[in-house]
């Protein structure tokens, strides 16, 4: 049913509904999950899949798992020969850490890990 063609429609409307769920649910972590797995499978570009991996992270909170960050974190680090990709994951991380008084813990590390990374190799 999703493909690459509509899955940024189909990722948003699982996002508002995301956003609804009572953070105790059972159905919001697995929502999470859902979510991880089409954004993965079925990311017509890369930085789509950085901002909407980042918009996950927030609305998920602690319920994105460690083996989600590390998916994404493994994703995005094959990525890193492109030096336009990695220049505007570092925007996005610097325009994030600016505006948003509350991240995630699981985002946190998520973000240090990939700042790290691609400040450090130029």
């Amino acid at each position: 049913m999703t493909n690459k063609k509509n899955v940024e429609a189909i990722v948003e409307k699982l996002m508002e509904n995301l956003k609804t769920i009572s953070s105790e649910s059972k159905v919001k972590k697995d929502l999470v999950a859902d979510i991880h797995m089409l954004v993965d499978k079925y990311s017509p570009n890369k930085t789509w899949f950085v901002r909407t991996m980042n918009k996950l992270f927030n609305a998920g909170g602690d319920l994105v798992t460690a083996d989600i960050s590390n998916k994404f974190i493994k994703v995005v680090s094959k990525k890193v020969d492109k030096a336009q990709f990695k220049d505007s994951t570092v925007k996005i991380y610097k325009n994030l850490l600016k505006k948003n008084q509350t991240i995630s813990d699981s985002h946190m590390k998520t973000i240090v890990w990939i700042l790290g990374e691609y400040l450090s190799s130029g």
